[in-house]
């Protein structure tokens, strides 16, 4: 699972073991909207931008993929929202 908030902190957790953050990663901004893809890609939308990280098998975030800057807000990422198809 991952979670961001006003602290400008991504935190994915392992909702099977204790109740700490497997990863932290420091964002410019608090996501408003989180999305994972099948393949191990989470996006996360911050005012105008989308960025993608590859996060590994064991919940770590490995590094910045990409970003995309926008004219406008982005939109809130939902559960048919294919990160996969945004970078084709």
């Amino acid at each position: 699972m991952a979670t961001s908030g006003m602290d400008r902190k991504i935190k994915i957790w392992d909702l099977r073991k204790n109740y700490t953050p497997v990863s932290e990663l420091k964002v410019p901004a608090g996501a408003s909207s989180l999305h994972f893809s099948s393949t191990g890609l989470l996006a996360a939308s911050m005012g105008n931008t989308a960025y993608v990280y590859k996060v590994s098998t064991v919940g770590l975030i490995m590094k910045s993929l990409y970003k995309l800057n926008y004219h406008a807000p982005v939109p809130k990422l939902h559960s048919n929202y294919n990160v996969d198809d945004k970078l084709t």
